[in-house]
């Protein structure tokens, strides 16, 4: 199971982080793992082009992304990465589980 967590401070996500594999097919046919990768590289790659001063840390298995920045385009960057993974959690909930915890 993939196991996503999103860190709020009010409505501005702070962090996303992802760990672990969806185990819904083989590897290299896994549909929800290849999703989840998509939306959170893709989410990862715009960041990094819109600020240096946001945290993606890459480890085997697992995603970061941190952003301590109150920015309205990066919030909106990372509400739309926050709803695409709803989405396929929605659609998978045995392979994906999201949790969201408030930074206070």
């Amino acid at each position: 199971m993939i196991k996503i967590e999103v860190l709020r401070d009010g409505d501005r996500i702070v962090s996303i982080s992802s760990k672990g594999h969806a185990g819904y097919a083989e590897k290299g046919e896994d549909l929800v793992c290849a999703g989840v990768s998509t939306v959170l590289f893709g989410l990862m790659n715009a960041l990094d082009e819109l600020s240096k001063q946001i945290t993606l840390e890459k480890k085997k298995n697992s995603l970061y992304i941190r952003s301590d920045i109150d920015d309205q385009a990066i919030n909106a960057y990372l509400r739309c990465g926050y709803i695409q993974l709803k989405t396929i959690e929605e659609v998978y909930p045995e392979y994906i589980q999201i949790e969201e915890r408030s930074s206070k």
